[in-house]
């Protein structure tokens, strides 16, 4: 008997180590392994520092996934010869937890007929922002324009960038709207880059408040 027991030992073990190891996914740990910030959405955020820092914030922390983005086909319908102008924004980021699926924000791009003028954007308490052509924010909802050339040279088209917040418990006033402006530049800077926009007007890092 006593023989028998020295051989089920170490086979006791092995299954108890086996089952307390996390593996890569995070099963075992109760974890949600996300995908890593600098390659959501395409990569679009990939620019370190402060676009980081204002993302980390919008998220919270949380591990995130962006399976519902489509940033390839976004970009496509965006230069497509009369499509994309004055529509719903195409799919270009959806951020939501790894896990439970809450949402965090959705950035959607299309073509603008043209740049509004002052309040005609989203009206209400807005903070408008120096980048590109015309840029604002609400404690849950930021939009973005500027001007483009696809291609360099090609005829020029008005792209309209907006990020909606969906997190009913992220944060008001100033430092919400600055890192979703932050956020939102940061896409529109990759998407002129993709579609070789030329000259942008759109600044690096966080655009600075208007007035």
């Amino acid at each position: 008997m006593r023989n028998e027991l020295k051989l089920l030992l170490p086979a006791v073990v092995i299954f108890l180590a086996a089952g307390c190891s996390s593996g890569s996914d995070g099963e075992g740990t109760g974890e949600q392994v996300g995908k890593p910030l600098d390659r959501i959405c395409g990569g679009i955020f990939a620019r370190g520092g402060t676009v980081t820092a204002a993302l980390e914030a919008l998220v919270d922390g949380t591990a995130v996934t962006d399976e519902a983005s489509q940033p390839e086909a976004a970009l496509k319908a965006l230069t497509a010869p009369g499509e994309g102008k004055g529509v719903e924004g195409a799919p270009f980021c959806r951020v939501q937890a790894a896990g439970s699926g809450e949402w965090f924000f959705n950035i959607d791009v299309r073509q603008a007929s043209a740049v509004p003028s002052g309040d005609d954007d989203m009206g209400g308490d807005l903070t408008y922002f120096s980048t590109g052509e015309l840029a604002s924010s609400t404690d849950s909802f930021a939009a973005l324009y500027f001007k483009c050339r696809p291609n360099a040279g090609g005829r020029e088209i008005i792209v309209n960038a907006e990020l909606e917040q969906l997190d009913e418990g992220a944060g008001t006033g100033k430092g919400i709207r600055v890192d979703q402006m932050t956020v939102l530049n940061a896409a529109a800077q990759k998407i002129a880059e993709n579609v070789r926009c030329g000259e942008t007007k759109l600044v690096e890092g966080v655009p600075r408040m208007a007035g």
